[in-house]
């Protein structure tokens, strides 16, 4: 019995944690293209339009990699075909 409690507050457990990255998703995903948005605007001249053109293309290729099952490491992923990293390291 004592096994069996333990499993259910490790499944409760990760069911908190599953819901906590889900509100932080939430929360961030938005500001960090509000604030791609700005500095695309105010640094590189990109007028609204042009921003939502960049939004959508971004939104297509992430279904793309999602309907070919390749979007597991999307930071890895990025670092390999652009060179760019997104973890402050060297590439």
């Amino acid at each position: 019995m004592k096994k069996n409690n333990w499993l259910i507050e490790q499944a409760k457990a990760i069911e908190r944690q599953k819901k906590a990255l889900e509100q932080a998703t939430k929360n961030n995903v938005p500001e960090i293209y509000a604030c791609l948005c700005k500095v695309l605007m105010d640094k590189h001249g990109v007028d609204a339009e042009g921003v939502a053109t960049i939004f959508c293309e971004t939104q297509e290729l992430w279904n793309e990699l999602v309907e070919k099952n390749e979007a597991a490491d999307m930071v890895t992923w990025c670092e390999e075909t652009t060179g760019v990293s997104l973890r402050g390291e060297e590439v």
